[in-house]
């Protein structure tokens, strides 16, 4: 699977797809945290991103239909 960070000139590789979180070696910027992580070539949405793992890898929540769910509910 590959991802983008919503800035369509960083594509990358997933290293790493868990049921509930997803990890990227995309470099990241503190603030950055609550962008979507995009499939790429997409408009599709997989993820959020919340924090950096280490000095090479970030990771995000992936966007499972409990968490489409809760997202929903703060809107309502």
């Amino acid at each position: 699977m590959w991802a983008r960070i919503a800035n369509p000139r960083y594509r990358v590789a997933l290293t790493q797809v868990n049921p509930l979180s997803l990890k990227y070696p995309i470099s990241t910027k503190k603030g950055a945290s609550g962008s979507a992580i995009m499939l790429k070539d997409s408009i599709s949405i997989v993820g959020i991103h919340t924090r950096e793992t280490d000095e090479t890898l970030n990771q995000g929540v992936r966007i499972t239909e409990d968490v489409k769910n809760e997202i929903y509910s703060w809107m309502h």
